[in-house]
């Protein structure tokens, strides 16, 4: 009876936490003005570009800044991404791109019966990764034509995760990357 007790404990203790992380970032209200209604259903994955000024009859502008919608800003705050080629020269991304793409090439084969047909084609293939290096998904974009190369080339993406978590300076909870995998013969 102790044990549970024990472990009961924490996690009414998280639960408390946890709805007053929330309730402060104004996603959960505490109490019944149902402020998310019309707003938890909303997922713009773009960025939004500033608003252009509009023009007031007598040419002034207001330099006073939109009120902050806190879901909007919670949101823009925990979901960033970016969707950027395996190939990209990025600063920002090389270094992490270059790791992500030895893994990948360690398990990536050209499939035997393929080879067998001479079968060629490019298969394009986009892989989403959490922070934390996590696959998150992956899916061709572009198909070689050939059924089985493309479907190595998603395995071969699979077989290399998990991935590094992503460095301090790519500052973003998803990371979709776009690959894409030759199958050429040489003769």
């Amino acid at each position: 009876m102790a044990s549970k007790k024990v472990l009961i404990l924490p996690i009414v203790v998280s639960i408390i936490i946890h709805a007053l992380m929330l309730s402060a970032a104004g996603l959960v209200g505490m109490n019944t003005d149902d402020r998310l209604n019309d707003k938890a259903i909303i997922v713009d994955l773009q960025k939004k570009e500033d608003p252009k000024p509009s023009k007031v009859e007598d040419e002034k502008t207001d330099n006073s800044s939109p009120p902050v919608n806190p879901v909007e800003a919670a949101y823009d705050e925990i979901f960033t991404e970016d969707t950027i080629s395996l190939e990209s020269s990025d600063e920002r991304y090389a270094p992490y791109l270059r790791k992500v793409k030895i893994k990948i090439e360690k398990s990536w084969i050209y499939p035997r019966q393929a080879f067998e047909q001479k079968k060629e084609g490019i298969s394009m293939v986009r892989f989403s990764l959490s922070k934390n290096g996590k696959l998150l998904r992956n899916m061709i974009v572009n198909s070689s034509g050939y059924d089985p190369l493309d479907r190595q080339a998603l395995n071969a993406v699979r077989a290399a995760a998990p991935y590094e978590p992503f460095p301090n300076d790519i500052n973003l909870s998803r990371l979709h990357i776009l690959a894409s995998f030759h199958y050429h013969i040489l003769e």
